[in-house]
């Protein structure tokens, strides 16, 4: 009886340690990172709010990324870049989003910072101002290293447009108009990328 009890316990252990195993291996995805020294390394990668890549090789050997670590990775088939944000003193890996004369590059956590929590009522004020500037979105120009921005509230995304789109009349005259915001930055960049391309 004692030895059947054991018997089970020990299926048992080996089922529950195999099913952990089984969803850890799930959450991976096949991709590749980029080294500081440009090498591609293929494995199974996944991240964490933006900061964190974890590997495992086909050995089962894990890494731990942050993004000052790796140039970045492409996780099925999804690329990101590690940047650095002037907005939060920070590097983090960004989606990369459109690729051309004007990059658009998407920080997907950013809804994870709360300033709120941190100062009281100064604190919601403060988060109110910070998420009028900063939408989590960021553009780069091919002739310039810098990391822009993309603000969300109205007024100041019509007056970034102008000044980074405005060799691109009908996205000018469409903001002008109030027919696109923050929420149409992808096909903005898309567009300007196509026509640019066209003058």
């Amino acid at each position: 009886m004692r030895k059947n009890r054991i018997y089970f316990l020990c299926i048992m252990f080996l089922f529950i340690s195999a099913e952990k195993s089984f969803s850890q291996k799930r959450n991976y995805k096949e991709g590749f990172y980029i080294s500081l020294e440009n090498d591609t390394i293929y494995g199974y990668l996944k991240q964490k709010h933006s900061m964190y890549l974890f590997f495992r090789d086909a050995d089962g050997h894990k890494k731990k990324f942050t993004p000052s670590k790796i140039k970045g990775f492409d996780i099925g088939g999804k690329e990101y870049k590690s940047c650095y944000l002037k907005d939060f003193e920070l590097m983090y890996f960004l989606a990369v989003k459109e690729k051309g004369t004007i990059s658009l590059f998407q920080y997907e956590d950013i809804n994870d910072h709360n300033l709120n929590g941190q100062y009281g009522l100064i604190g919601g004020i403060a988060e109110g101002s910070f998420r009028g500037r900063v939408s989590g979105y960021y553009i780069k120009n091919m002739n310039d290293n810098t990391l822009n921005s993309v603000p969300s509230a109205n007024n100041l995304f019509a007056k970034f447009i102008k000044i980074h789109f405005s060799a691109i009349n009908i996205i000018v005259e469409k903001v002008e108009l109030g027919e696109i915001s923050i929420d149409d930055v992808e096909e903005i960049v898309a567009k300007y990328n196509t026509d640019i391309l066209l003058e």
